[in-house]
Formats: structure tokens, sequence, C-alpha cells
């Protein structure tokens, strides 16, 4: 018994042991977790553990008394200082953090009117306008055909609503042939030219989709030598490889279904004798409508021969 009791006594008269009392209680009133009175008592009683501490640290080195009260007013003081410094920072307001909520008082809803005073109504929030429409895409089938070199349009008879054959199948009244784009595709055209230097080619442009096509661009070409092609009725001697129609030249497409027609773009095409096999290209564009590009694959026939494909 007097062994522990000796233990006890030990470890109640070290000044570590007071120590860590003391720096315990300090986490502990900072710690946030307490009320803030238990957290001002808390550190107060650190503060005595501290001074007690030292005070037991001097009792343990022998020092004079005069000199214990010297360094304990000291280490006191100090710790004093410290610990009020604590006290005043757990009672002060603290601002608040990561706000979500911003608070704005309109005047008219915080200020008193004076008599007779009318204050302004908040303004309303102007609504907000929804996303632009994606523009409609346009969509054309496109043909060539062959036949009367002194007319200005090729007419084409097909029903609207078998519209969808157009890709394969476009019906011309005589005297001209149509060829559709799976034709030119996958066949040669021949086209009789007779004694003739010259044809007239009409492109033909329907188009299936359900809104104009405005203003188009128009283009015909040829990179086949002794091969030129022209406007309608404006052939030369000079030779010529391409024009183009521009969107002030050409009026809207209107669709199919509307207009029970498709539109022709004329190109007259010289060829020379020493010419058999050509190409011939047809472009058109517009705002609402991709490039589309037709390639005509040409026989100059120079025998009197009736229209046909290989």
């Amino acid at each position: 018994m007097e062994s522990r009791g000796s233990l006890l006594e030990s470890f109640i008269g070290s000044p570590i042991t007071w120590g860590v009392v003391a720096l315990v209680g300090m986490a502990l009133a900072l710690s946030g977790k307490l009320s803030m009175g238990a957290a001002k008592w808390i550190l107060w009683l650190a503060f005595a553990s501290a001074v007690f501490g030292i005070w037991r640290a001097e009792v343990i080195l022998q020092l004079d008394v005069a000199l214990r009260l010297l360094v304990v007013i000291c280490c006191a003081s100090g710790f004093a200082v410290g610990t009020l410094l604590l006290d005043r920072w757990l009672t002060s307001p603290k601002p608040a953090e990561n706000s979500a909520v911003t608070v704005v008082e309109h005047p008219a809803l915080t200020e008193t009117p004076k008599e007779n005073e009318t204050l302004p109504a908040p303004k309303a929030e102007a609504p907000k306008k929804p996303p632009p429409k994606p523009n409609p895409v346009g969509k054309v089938l496109l043909a060539l055909a062959i036949g009367d070199d002194a007319a200005q349009f090729a007419m084409i008879t097909h029903p609207a609503d078998k519209i969808g054959d157009l890709s394969t199948v476009f019906n011309c009244t005589a005297p001209f042939t149509c060829y559709s784009e799976e034709v030119l595709t996958s066949h040669r055209v021949i086209v009789e030219f007779g004694a003739k230097k010259w044809r007239r080619f009409f492109f033909l442009v329907a188009n299936v989709a359900a809104i104009p096509i405005p203003h188009p661009t128009v283009s015909v070409s040829s990179q086949t030598n002794g091969v030129s092609v022209y406007r309608s009725d404006q052939r030369t001697t000079t030779p010529q490889i391409s024009f183009q129609l521009s969107p002030t030249e050409n009026i809207d497409i209107l669709p199919y279904s509307k207009s029970d027609s498709a539109y022709g773009y004329i190109a007259d095409v010289t060829v020379d004798d020493g010419v058999s096999d050509f190409d011939i290209s047809f472009r058109v564009f517009s705002d609402n409508l991709k490039i589309r590009t037709l390639v005509a694959h040409v026989r100059a026939s120079r025998l009197p021969v009736p229209p046909a494909v290989l």
C-alpha cells in the first residue's frame, strides 16, 4: 500500500502531469465542442494547471523561495495574458462564412414613403429568349434532260404523291429524254450530235423538301479538252470550261408538292469533232442547301441514233 501511495503521490506531484493536464484542457476548450461558458472555465483551469506545474518543477529543482516566486510570477503573467487573449477570441462574434444567399433589399421595400410620395416598384426581369431554332435544311433531286435544242425549258410529268421515285425515274414530255441521278451515276449517256457542233443540256432540280430553296447559286463546268460550256444562246468561238449563275439571277425553288415541276438550268455544250467521251458537272447550293453535284458521263455520237444509255 505504501508503494501504491508513493506512486500516486509521485504522479500527482510530477510537473509533467500538470503540463499534460494543461495541454489537454486547452485543446478541449478550443475544440468548439463545448458551450462558451464551459470552454472558458476549462481554459482558466488549464492556466491554473500550468502555473501549478511550474511551481512543482521549481520544488523538484530545489530553487530558493525568492527565485521560485519570481519565476512563478513571470510564467503566470505570460500564461494569464495568453489565456485572456484566447478567452476574448472565444467570446468575439464570428463573421458568416461561405454564405450561399445574398439578400438585396429594394428601396421600395425598406424605405418608409413620405406623405404623398410613391416609391418605384421593383423592376421585373425581362423574360429570357428561347434559343434560336436551327434553320431547316433543303433537299433536292437532280436530273439531266436532252431533246429540243431550241427550247427554253424541259417539262416533266411526275405525280406529286410519288415524288420519292424521282431519284430513279424522271418522266419527261416529248421530245425530251430525262436521266435520273441513279442512271447518270452508273451509265454513260449517248447524245446524238449528228452534224451539229453543239447540244443543249437541261439540268433539272426538283425540291423534295417542304420549304423553298432561296435564290440558289448554279454552276456548270467540264474539264475535258475540246468541250466548252456556255449560257443559253451565248455560244462563242472562245473556249469556255465553266459558267455560273449568281443568286440574283435565280428565283426561289419552290417545293415540288406545290409547283408540281422541276426547275431547269440550261447549258449549251459544244464538242470538237475529235472528242467522243466527256464529263459535264452541274452544281447547286443555297443558304439552306448544301452543295449538290451531278456529273453526267456523256458519249457524243455523230450518227443519227436515238438517245440511249450504255
